[in-house]
């Protein structure tokens, strides 16, 4: 999905060689599909910017959060290999 949004903080463009700064309230095109999202500033955006913007100011997507999730729901299973390859008895 292609959105444009308001950012809320500073952030870097993914499109941009080098990264240049999409500076906080400034204009961003958002690409997302469910598992991942990238932000375009206006230049590389490849479509002009729309006159009026609807929506809250968001924040950049950040890989963090989600990867932190992703860690806890496996870490179990490393837990549980390391136990067996060990011979230890539960």
């Amino acid at each position: 999905m292609r959105s444009w949004a308001i950012a809320r903080l500073d952030i870097l463009c993914g499109g941009c060689e080098p990264p240049t700064h999409i500076r906080k309230g400034a204009p961003m095109l958002e690409i997302s599909t469910p598992a991942w999202t990238v932000v375009r500033c206006p230049d590389c955006a490849g479509e002009p910017v729309p006159d009026v913007i609807h929506g809250d100011p968001r924040t950049a997507p950040l890989m963090g959060a989600k990867l932190a999730v992703r860690l806890e729901q496996i870490r179990g299973l490393a837990r549980d290999w390391k136990h067996d390859q060990a011979g230890d008895r539960r």
